[in-house]
């Protein structure tokens, strides 16, 4: 009997702790700011950034196909 009411009381104490959870979560995101930066721009600084990358690393790949050529 005390392993039913063991088992019980967590199950009860789980429900009341996510519950709580719950709430808190949607308390934040009721009072959370709207975004500053528009979608738009972050993927403009996303693509730029990955372009660079991409620059530098056919860069160096140029130059190390050049100095294998070269000797």
């Amino acid at each position: 009997m005390k392993a039913v009411f063991d088992r019980v009381l967590a199950m009860v104490l789980s429900l009341v702790a996510g519950t709580c959870f719950a709430q808190a979560i949607d308390e934040g995101a009721a009072s959370a700011p709207e975004p500053t930066v528009s979608v738009v721009w972050v993927v403009v600084f996303l693509a730029i950034f990955v372009g660079i990358c991409a620059w530098i690393g056919i860069a160096i790949w140029r130059n190390e196909r050049k100095n294998r050529k070269g000797t």
